[in-house]
C-alpha cells in the first residue's frame, strides 16, 4: 500500500513551496510609518480679473488741414493725448522730450519725461478718464518750435462718481528730426465739478 501510495505521487512533486514567515518586526509598523503624509497645500485661488476699462469718449475739436508742419503738429499732441487718456500712458514716452515740463498753473509743476509719465499713470489708475471733449484747436509752427491750444472738458471716474474739469491746455513741442516732441504743457483749470 506504501509503495503505490508513493506511485501516485511522484518524488519532486511536493506542490509549491509555502511562503516563509514574515519578520514581526517587518510587519510591525514603525512608529515612522504611522506618521501620515502632510496633505499638499490646496492650490491659491488666482487673482480674479478686474473688469476691463470702457474706453474713453473722445469728441476731437474741428482742424482744417492746412497742408503744413501744424498738421503734424496736432497729430503729434492728439497721439500724447491719446495716450495719457489711456490705461497706459508709457506709450506717449517716444513723443515726449526728456526734459518734458508739465505745469497746472503756480501750484503744481512736474520736470523730466519719467516724472510726468509716472504723475500720469498714478492719475490713470487713481481716476481714470472717461470723457475728453477739445475744442478750440488752434496752432502755429516757428522754425523748429510749435505751440498749439485748445479748450478741453475731461471727465474722470473717481471711485464712483465723476469729475469733470474744464479748461485750457497750451503745449510747446520742438523738432528733433523728422518728429515733434512734447516739451511743454499748461494747463488752467477751473475748480472741479461733482456730479
Amino acid at each position: 500500500a506504501a509503495i503505490t501510495e508513493q506511485r501516485s505521487a511522484p518524488a519532486g512533486d511536493d506542490g509549491p513551496l509555502p511562503e516563509p514567515p514574515k519578520a514581526a518586526a517587518a510587519r510591525a509598523p514603525t512608529s515612522r510609518s504611522r506618521r501620515a503624509e502632510p496633505a499638499p497645500e490646496p492650490e491659491p485661488e488666482p487673482e480674479p480679473e478686474p473688469p476691463p476699462r470702457p474706453s474713453v469718449r473722445i469728441t476731437r475739436g474741428r482742424w482744417r488741414s492746412r497742408g503744413d508742419e501744424r498738421d503734424a503738429v496736432v497729430a503729434a499732441v492728439r497721439q500724447v493725448t491719446d495716450a495719457w487718456l489711456s490705461d497706459d500712458p508709457g506709450q506717449a514716452r517716444d513723443d515726449l522730450h526728456e526734459g518734458m515740463v508739465v505745469s497746472r498753473g503756480d501750484d503744481e509743476r512736474i520736470e523730466g519725461r519719467d516724472a510726468v509719465l509716472a504723475a500720469w499713470r498714478t492719475a490713470s489708475a487713481e481716476a481714470p478718464a472717461t470723457v475728453w471733449i477739445e475744442r478750440e484747436l488752434g496752432a502755429d509752427v516757428v522754425g523748429a518750435s510749435a505751440v498749439v491750444r485748445h479748450a478741453f472738458e475731461l471727465e474722470r471716474d473717481a471711485e464712483g462718481t465723476t469729475v469733470t474739469e474744464r479748461g485750457h491746455g497750451l503745449w510747446v513741442f520742438t523738432r528733433e528730426g523728422d518728429r515733434w516732441l512734447a516739451a511743454f504743457l499748461m494747463t488752467s483749470v477751473e475748480p472741479p465739478h461733482d456730479r
